[in-house]
């Protein structure tokens, strides 16, 4: 949250109004996001820790005559060579994924900003319906594959430690858009917004 702060007090002229009202609404609600994180936490589910991609992500898949290639397996950029190499859940990878499909649908609606009202709004139906089925299938066959091959036991067991690794993800996203592309701040803001009701 400290980054909100700097970012959001201090450099305040410098966002856009709209990032900037997602920041004060974020900050607002900073005590509940903080508790959404402790009860995440609070859980130690048991599971296998494994090598990564580190930066999975839709921009990392690549798709050949209905195959998919994955690339740059150099992990996220922001760590160290070690802490790239250090073994870490697997569902770190899963939550880089899933916020991939909430930017794609987030990104696809601000493309289309300058549409009519009716055409945003029935445009961001489908988008949720979108993100909200891919997200399903995607979880409900890496959860098949993951427990066929005892990465874990339940998927349900591990849900607090998925949706932490989510926010996690996107605080990391909020600092590197806000100092790469601040107009594109609003995209995890909303999104730790979400996370904090």
């Amino acid at each position: 949250m400290l980054i909100l702060r700097r970012s959001c007090g201090d450099g305040a002229s410098q966002l856009s109004p709209a990032v900037q009202a997602d920041a004060d609404s974020l900050l607002k609600r900073r005590a509940l996001l903080l508790r959404r994180i402790e009860a995440s936490a609070a859980t130690l589910p048991r599971g296998l820790k494994t090598r990564r991609h580190g930066d999975y992500h839709l921009g990392q898949v690549l798709v050949k005559r209905n195959d998919f290639i994955l690339v740059d397996f150099e992990g996220e950029p922001g760590r160290t060579l070690p802490e790239r190499r250090r073994k870490h859940s697997p569902l770190t990878d899963v939550a880089g994924m899933l916020r991939s499909f909430t930017y794609a649908r987030r990104a696809a609606m601000q493309r289309n900003s300058l549409k009519t009202a009716d055409h945003r709004d029935s445009l961001e139906a489908l988008l949720e319906t979108w993100e909200q089925e891919t997200r399903q299938a995607f979880v409900s066959a890496y959860d098949e594959i993951a427990c066929a091959n005892g990465l874990y036991e339940s998927l349900e067991e591990m849900q607090p430690l998925l949706r932490l690794f989510e926010i996690e993800k996107a605080l990391y996203e909020v600092r590197y858009e806000l100092g790469n592309r601040p107009d594109w701040a609003s995209i995890p803001l909303r999104s730790l917004i979400a996370f904090a009701e």
